[in-house]
């Protein structure tokens, strides 16, 4: 069974991580790891670290519930704002196939 790493940032998130799980689902059997980075507690974009972790939490349940629903084995949590921390300790930490990461280039395509 191949085995996945998925980056779903929130800034960056939406259609293009069920796009890109779609996609490995025609490999074969597989199972996916989420890993929603909460926001730095500097991001203006939240009031603090209390926010920011409240926000990651949401949108992981988010994205675990469709995956859920529609059958897909997935596992997630919520990990430092940096992403390149997270996916490095991933990595230390299991095994995995593949990281799915979002890139500007997947935010232009989100509706």
């Amino acid at each position: 069974m191949r085995r996945y790493l998925v980056v779903a940032d929130e800034a960056l998130g939406g259609e293009w991580v069920l796009d890109a799980i779609r996609q490995r689902l025609h490999d074969g059997p597989c199972r996916f790891h989420v890993v929603v980075p909460a926001a730095s507690p500097g991001d203006p974009l939240y009031a603090g670290a209390d926010d920011a972790i409240a926000v990651a939490a949401r949108h992981l349940d988010a994205v675990l519930g469709r995956l859920h629903a529609a059958g897909i084995l997935a596992t997630g949590e919520i990990e430092s704002a940096e992403a390149s921390v997270t996916v490095t300790g991933e990595l230390r930490s299991g095994h995995f196939d593949e990281v799915i990461l979002p890139t500007l280039e997947d935010r232009r395509l989100t509706t």
